[in-house]
């Protein structure tokens, strides 16, 4: 199983025939950062470069694996989670899109929303000049 997103974490439960089922749950520390870091950046007035300063400052950290401690999240995870549609509750595999089991940390349309002002910004950066 992969790493669970930031917002969710891995976890093993147990079924009736005391079998390990592993599954992910939102994480009670990160999900209330990610979603409010994706109301946030909705409303368009925030760059990431912002957003990641924010969340590093509100203690926003990895999770810690037996190797690597937690550690303040890179500008490169906070462009992830935002792009991510397993936060909406959706799942991707192989290039294709499912609903998930999970549960979702923000609403479909507030997600649609940073999908549209991550496009802006793209837009807005696109390079006109041309060197000779």
């Amino acid at each position: 199983m992969a790493r669970a997103p930031i917002g969710y974490r891995n976890v093993g439960v147990r079924d009736e025939f005391g079998r390990e089922v592993r599954t992910v749950e939102t994480d009670g520390e990160r999900a209330p950062l990610g979603r409010w870091a994706f109301q946030v950046f909705a409303s368009g007035d925030w760059t990431t470069s912002q957003l990641h300063q924010e969340l590093v400052a509100c203690g926003l950290t990895s999770a810690a694996t037996p190797r690597q401690p937690s550690r303040p999240i890179t500008k490169s995870s906070v462009h992830r989670m935002l792009t991510n549609p397993y936060d909406k509750g959706s799942v991707r595999y192989q290039g294709v899109t499912y609903a998930g089991a999970h549960e979702a940390i923000v609403p479909n349309e507030v997600w649609d929303q940073v999908q549209t002002v991550l496009g802006a910004h793209r837009s807005a950066a696109d390079a006109t000049q041309v060197h000779e």
